[in-house]
């Protein structure tokens, strides 16, 4: 691919050079370009953002990007979305379009991918999150399915390769011959079978979940469901044993997931097992190829701040540290607590930003992608994976909208297909069984598995993504430590052998 260094003009402050400088890398690795350092001499193409009236003259041959960004305050909200078409697409821009109908690409992709708007809202759920109701989404009526982010990067992509000649939407190349999307299969490991586990909390959870899982879905198979695992728990059986059946089903139907697992139990709304307990059938996961990453526990952030001592209870475990982190219940009350948590536990990546009641792509990217640090104006040392369809969530938005389980799914996967060659995850806690969801949802997963290669897309654990395209980040100067040392003694080991699942 193409070589690019960007110039600032003399008007552009040191804080938004820094935004800027970050959206134009993450671009830069989503498309595959190398980045060159503003002052080589190596041959690159010169990309100009600033305002015509500072073009130097030396700079008349480069790619001009016209400076709309407006740095804000980060208690202020972002603008108001306009729509604007090019190229037979509505775009819903931040910033407007300039006298030559270009907007600000660099600037629109950072607000999406920065979580800005978000980190400006101050209300919270009864659980402690930022509420869907305080998302851009829901407060200036745009459905969270389409991926704004990467429909900026595919019109900057052909306004660098055609300027103005020719209105082009260029989708971005796979860094995997063979393989044009992927997805993050996973699994958040909130209950399961344990021989430890007493048989009055057996009969305690399996009752809770017959009387509130059919109420919550509205299922006859859930309720069918329920009431089979109360009468087994009545006569001593196993339930919520699914890990075993998973690991089969993936081997047979050619995928890898990632399991996320509770470390520390001690909230009522964690997991229902100790982590020892479950350490068998971790190793035997860990054996068939999934990853084995932490599910920090419900109050790790909130209350705590605390992921490193989890991590570390789940190396312990293990024998590997973990590589990434989904937060318990998605929760987390501030951005900037969870990055600097995530950095502190030197883990490479988070699949936290998504939906508990929607599907979509909460950052506008069906990308992966470091988030930014604000504190610190620059891109954190982490990759986050976005989370754009939880089975739950799907169950809920299907409910609000009216729609389908499967035109909701195919929506947000054919919007991450199109431009993108995906990196997002796709999260069902047990689909072995009808515990939470009605049996409908949990086929979806199963048939979008089926489907998979008619769209030559591979459904892969965490870590095998990572080594598939962490060289995109690095050469255009992201996340330059990861994948050396994880922690000061132990060495991240990824799955090299992606091309084989």
């Amino acid at each position: 691919m193409s070589r690019y260094r960007i110039i600032f003009g003399p008007n552009i402050s040191k804080r938004v050079r820094a935004r800027i400088s970050y959206a134009y890398r993450v671009f830069c690795a989503i498309y595959g370009h190398s980045v060159v350092n503003d002052h080589s001499s190596s041959s690159a193409i010169t990309i100009y953002y600033g305002t015509p009236a500072f073009l130097p003259g030396v700079m008349q041959d480069a790619i001009h990007i016209p400076a709309r960004y407006v740095e804000r305050p980060l208690s202020e909200p972002a603008p108001k979305l306009a729509r604007f078409l090019y190229a037979d697409e509505w775009f819903d821009l931040f910033y407007g379009v300039d006298n030559l109908g270009r907007p600000d690409w660099l600037g629109e992709i950072f607000e999406w991918i920065s979580s800005a708007d978000e980190i400006s809202q101050e209300g919270r759920d009864a659980v402690g999150r930022i509420p869907y109701e305080k998302s851009i989404f829901s407060r200036q009526g745009k459905t969270p399915a389409r991926p704004r982010a990467i429909l900026a990067m595919a019109w900057l992509e052909g306004y660098l390769r055609y300027g103005r000649t020719k209105s082009k939407l260029v989708k971005a190349p796979s860094p995997v011959e063979g393989t044009d999307h992927f997805v993050i299969a996973s699994h958040d490991i909130d209950i399961h079978w344990t021989q430890q586990w007493r048989w009055r909390e057996r009969l305690k959870r399996q009752l809770k979940n017959a009387l509130i899982c059919p109420l919550e879905s509205r299922s006859a198979s859930v309720l069918i469901s329920s009431t089979a695992r109360l009468l087994k728990s009545l006569l001593g059986m196993r339930v919520d044993d699914f890990i075993p059946s998973l690991l089969l089903a993936a081997r047979e139907k050619d995928f890898q997931s990632t399991l996320f697992v509770i470390a520390n139990s001690v909230h009522r709304r964690d997991a229902n097992y100790q982590l020892e307990q479950l350490a068998p059938k971790l190793r035997e996961a860990a054996l068939a190829g999934f990853d084995v990453d932490l599910h920090a526990s419900y109050t790790s952030i909130v209350e705590k701040c605390d992921l490193r001592s989890e991590a570390v209870l789940l190396s312990q475990c293990t024998q590997q540290y973990p590589s990434g982190n989904r937060q318990h219940w998605l929760r987390f009350d501030s951005h900037h607590k969870l990055f600097s948590e995530m950095e502190r536990a030197r883990l490479i990546y988070d699949s936290t930003l998504g939906f508990s009641n929607q599907v979509g792509f909460r950052n506008g990217a069906c990308f992966a992608f470091p988030p930014y640090n604000f504190m610190k104006e620059e891109a954190c040392h982490f990759l986050e994976i976005p989370l754009a369809i939880m089975d739950r969530a799907l169950l809920h938005a299907s409910r609000s909208s009216g729609r389908s389980y499967a035109d909701l799914t195919d929506d947000v996967l054919e919007e991450s297909r199109r431009f993108g060659w995906g990196g997002i995850s796709m999260l069902w806690h047990n689909p072995m069984e009808d515990v939470y969801v009605p049996r409908a949802v949990n086929e979806i997963f199963w048939d979008r598995i089926r489907d998979k290669n008619t769209y030559r897309e591979k459904w892969v654990s965490a870590s095998a993504f990572l080594a598939a395209s962490l060289a995109r980040y690095q050469a255009a100067g992201l996340l330059q430590n990861v994948g050396v040392q994880n922690t000061e003694t132990k060495p991240v080991t990824l799955h090299a052998q992606v091309a084989n699942y």
